[in-house]
């Protein structure tokens, strides 16, 4: 007597699924800060990350900071950042302009 292999999966149709296909996970960019800020966080749609060296995941950020010597004030804007998988940045931020660019 035979048997008969167990069905696959399948929709209404009787017709089997194609398996979802694999995404690969993207490289972390590398974030480097300097200049004269105490906290600097990043601020995209998956959440906020605090950073000062090290993993970013690529993505466009908005960037919020408090300089050193301001603890009193509330962090505030101070520019966007836009990193790709698996690039290297350095933001610098400035105190003086109340911004912070990459170099």
């Amino acid at each position: 007597m035979a048997t008969t292999p167990a069905p696959s999966p399948a929709d209404d149709d009787g017709w089997a699924q194609p398996a979802a296909p694999v995404v690969a996970e993207e490289k972390p960019a590398q974030v480097t800060v300097t200049g004269d800020v105490s906290r600097v966080v990043l601020q995209g749609n998956g959440g906020a990350i605090q950073v000062s060296n090290g993993p970013v995941p690529p993505g466009r950020y908005d960037i919020y900071v408090r300089f050193e010597g301001r603890a009193d004030q509330a962090a505030g804007k101070a520019g966007t950042l836009t990193v790709s998988a698996g690039e290297k940045v350095t933001l610098h931020c400035d105190q003086l302009f109340a911004e912070c660019r990459r170099q």
